[in-house]
């Protein structure tokens, strides 16, 4: 089984989706009654997954037993199956997205969903966060020998999730600071600049300290 491929599709008002033929045709009617059994969970970089019932136990077998953890830990272990629904497609192949996991990945009933096949599970995207974690062709053409050699290594993947979280973060930024320019909190519409920015020169002849 592998998932694969992207398309775009619209959650419809109920906040279903329905899956394409190219995954959904690859999830198993295995429940008790022949029902194709899915679970959503939350994703990185701010993505939602969806894994067959079987994929979805043999990950759950390979993460550590927390009980006795650290807090840290528990915590994140706390989230993850604080949003981690077990549900099934419907003869529509349409999926019911949660409200809490719509909220964390930015989906709106009657608005497109980016849905990603990979390999072992399928991703569901907003498509505005999709193009921010979008990896450039000099990037992709740079990292995939590193990738493949690898064989798909952990610290290949690592690198990917961390310029991923990156960029969301700083789409994340952008959203905030257009938010607080339109209720009025910088004068003339003029947003500060990025952190790290160096701040124009005043002191040069024709700048504000000028002579």
């Amino acid at each position: 089984m592998t998932f694969h491929g992207q398309s775009t599709h619209q959650l419809d008002p109920k906040s279903r989706l329905c899956l394409p033929k190219r995954l959904h045709a690859l999830v198993p009617a295995d429940g008790p009654d022949g029902e194709r059994v899915v679970w959503l969970t939350r994703g990185q970089g701010g993505c939602l997954w969806l894994f067959t019932d079987e994929e979805f136990e043999r990950r759950v077998g390979e993460l550590p037993d927390a009980i006795f953890g650290t807090g840290l830990s528990q915590s994140v272990e706390r989230e993850f199956w604080a949003s981690t629904f077990k549900t099934r497609l419907d003869g529509s192949h349409r999926v019911l997205v949660p409200d809490e996991l719509r909220a964390l990945a930015g989906l709106e009933p009657g608005k497109e969903v980016c849905v990603i096949g990979m390999r072992g599970r399928i991703e569901l995207w907003s498509p505005e966060r999709r193009e921010a974690v979008r990896l450039a062709d000099s990037d992709y053409d740079r990292i995939a020998p590193t990738w493949a050699a690898s064989g798909g290594g952990q610290s290949i993947q690592q690198n990917l999730q961390a310029m991923q979280q990156q960029a969301f973060q700083q789409m994340q930024m952008q959203e905030h600071m257009e938010a607080l320019r339109k209720l009025g909190f910088f004068p003339g519409g003029v947003l500060p600049a990025a952190p790290g920015a160096v701040p124009p020169n005043t002191d040069a002849p024709g700048g504000e300290g000028g002579h």
